[in-house]
C-alpha cells in the first residue's frame, strides 16, 4: 500500500518543469517574470470584533471621533485608576496635532468608515497578497491616513497601563497579528480567521496584546503578557479582508 503523500514532497511545478536539463532556465526566468510584476499594494481590512456579552455581532475595531463620548467609562475601582493613567496621558500628548485634537478613541462600535484599515504589501501578479501571522506591521486608516499607536508610559509597578491612539507616522507602534488559541503560527492570515492583534516591542517581538476595557463594551486598550492588573478582558477580532 502506498505511503500518503507528505506536504514536504510537494514541489511547485515551475520546479518541477527546472528538473529537466533543457528547461532548467525555467525557475530564474518565472521568479524574474514575477519579480517585474513585484509593487506595493494597500492591503485593506476590517477587523470584526468576537461577540461577547458587552459586544454586538456586527461590532467593529475602529478609531471612534465622538468629543462628547466617555472613554474609560465605569464605575468601580479600577475604572478611577484607569482615568488617573488617562488623565496622564493627555498631560504627555497635549499637543493639538499630536492626535485628532483629542476626539478619537480606538475602540469596539457599530461600523463606520473609521474601521478601515490598510497595511502597506508587496503585491506579485496582479494578486491581492494576504497579510501574514507573527509580522510586524505599521497600521493605518484609510479615512483619516494616521497611524495605529499605543502608550504604556502610564504604567506603574505591577499596574499596566496601555492606551490605545491614533497618530503620524513618526509616532506609530508596530503590531503584528496571532491566531488565536495557536499564538505560534506563520503563514496567510484567512479571510474571517480569529487573531490577536499585538503590540510589538523595537525589536518586533510581541509584548502585549489588544483587548477591551473590562468596564465598558467599546475601549481597546493593551494587556501585557504576564501581567494581570490591567484594566482588560479579552476581545479578539475575526478578519475580514475588503475586495476591491
Amino acid at each position: 500500500m502506498p505511503l500518503p503523500m507528505q506536504q514536504q514532497d510537494v514541489i511547485p511545478l515551475v520546479d518541477f518543469i527546472g528538473s529537466f536539463t533543457d528547461f532548467s532556465h525555467i525557475p530564474k526566468l518565472f521568479a524574474d517574470i514575477v519579480a517585474g510584476t513585484r509593487k506595493p499594494v494597500n492591503r485593506r481590512f476590517r477587523l470584526r470584533a468576537k461577540e461577547t456579552k458587552h459586544v454586538g455581532a456586527n461590532e467593529y475595531y475602529g478609531l471612534r471621533e465622538d468629543a462628547k463620548r466617555r472613554r474609560l467609562d465605569g464605575s468601580h475601582t479600577n475604572y478611577f485608576h484607569a482615568q488617573f493613567f488617562y488623565a496622564q496621558f493627555l498631560e504627555r500628548v497635549k499637543s493639538e496635532s499630536f492626535t485628532n485634537n483629542f476626539k478619537e478613541y480606538v475602540g469596539i462600535d457599530q461600523y463606520d468608515d473609521g474601521c478601515d484599515f490598510e497595511v502597506e504589501l508587496q503585491g506579485e501578479l496582479n494578486q491581492a497578497p494576504k497579510l501574514q501571522y507573527n509580522v510586524p506591521y505599521l497600521i493605518r486608516t484609510v479615512k483619516h491616513q494616521r497611524y495605529l499607536c499605543a502608550d504604556t508610559s502610564g504604567s506603574y509597578k505591577e499596574t499596566f497601563f496601555g492606551y490605545m491612539f491614533y497618530a503620524r507616522k513618526s509616532r506609530a507602534s508596530k503590531f503584528m497579528f496571532r491566531k488565536a488559541g495557536a499564538r505560534q503560527v506563520k503563514g496567510d492570515i484567512g479571510n474571517g480567521e480569529e487573531v490577536e492583534l499585538t503590540l510589538c516591542d523595537e525589536a518586533g517581538g510581541p509584548i502585549a496584546m489588544v483587548q477591551r476595557y473590562e468596564d465598558d463594551g467599546s475601549t481597546l486598550m493593551l494587556s501585557k503578557f504576564g501581567v494581570h492588573d490591567d484594566f482588560s478582558v479579552e476581545n479578539n477580532a475575526y478578519m475580514t479582508y475588503i475586495e476591491e
